[in-house]
């Protein structure tokens, strides 16, 4: 083989490969979804009240009117996907929220959930036993949350925001404050 033939080959391999490479970004570029932009109108809602609790109380926390198809994922496992929203039993100080410039330092997380839109995400999650919980198409959830008392330089709250580093969607944070009743 002569030093031409080689060179030859070798660019060759390289275009096949650069080739190989802009499919597979072209693809996975293609298989992302577009975010819908800010939700409006999504509610937070806990089947008991929440202020003065005992630690250990269990409160079932509903979401409506979430968007199923927003927060599309920037990181794994939901990447390009829709990744629905995070719901946890948090300390938090203000401000929190993604959307006023927060970031996770604000948030102390006690119990969270990762409220998804499909099965294929909750699978991907890990399941019931990672904390996956479904979202079904209309944005509603349910979720029983644990309100246990622990160390908090801020307060306590049952928050929700995008799920998955998705881009800042301020219709979707949302608050129940909690307070608990005084130790005797």
């Amino acid at each position: 083989m002569t030093h031409s033939s080689t060179r030859q080959g070798s660019r060759r391999l390289r275009r096949t490969a650069l080739g190989a490479f802009l499919a597979i970004g072209f693809v996975a570029a293609s298989a992302c979804t577009a975010d819908p932009g800010p939700t409006n109108g999504a509610t937070l809602t806990a089947s008991a009240p929440t202020s003065e609790v005992a630690s250990g109380t269990v409160v079932t926390v509903t979401g409506a009117g979430y968007n199923p198809e927003a927060n599309i994922g920037t990181r794994p496992p939901l990447w390009g996907q829709p990744a629905g929203v995070y719901v946890a039993f948090a300390c938090v100080t203000d401000p929190w929220k993604p959307s006023a410039g927060a970031g996770s330092a604000n948030r102390a997380v006690i119990e969270q959930f990762w409220a998804v839109p499909s099965v294929a995400a909750f699978n991907a999650i890990g399941g019931a036993a990672s904390g996956a919980i479904m979202m079904d198409q209309s944005g509603a959830f349910a979720v029983d949350v644990t309100l246990s008392a622990a160390p908090c330089a801020g307060r306590y709250a049952i928050i929700t925001l995008p799920g998955s580093g998705a881009p800042v969607n301020a219709g979707e944070e949302n608050e129940i404050p909690v307070t608990f009743a005084p130790q005797t």
